[in-house]
């Protein structure tokens, strides 16, 4: 079983940044927190072999929560959560 993650994402003409939260699920405790998107823009983040979001031209942030994450990583210029 993998983790809970809470991803807040926001977009500017910068392009994407994302916040991530992992938490244990059996516990609810935080096991990490990350901040992507500051030093390498973020152009599209795909969660669970679909891509949710692109980057464009209006500004927006939103809040996701995804079960059972067991990998994160930023492949380029997209983020990868399975």
């Amino acid at each position: 079983m993998g983790e809970l993650c809470m991803l807040k994402i926001a977009n500017s003409e910068e392009g994407i940044s994302a916040e991530i939260s992992l938490y244990d699920e059996s516990t609810g405790k935080m096991v990490r927190r990350e901040e992507l998107g500051k030093e390498k823009n973020i152009r599209q983040i795909s969660i669970k072999n679909s891509v949710l979001i692109t980057s464009g031209i209006f500004s927006f942030t939103i809040t996701l929560i995804v079960k059972d994450v067991t990998d994160i990583r930023l492949n380029n210029d997209i983020l990868i959560i399975n």
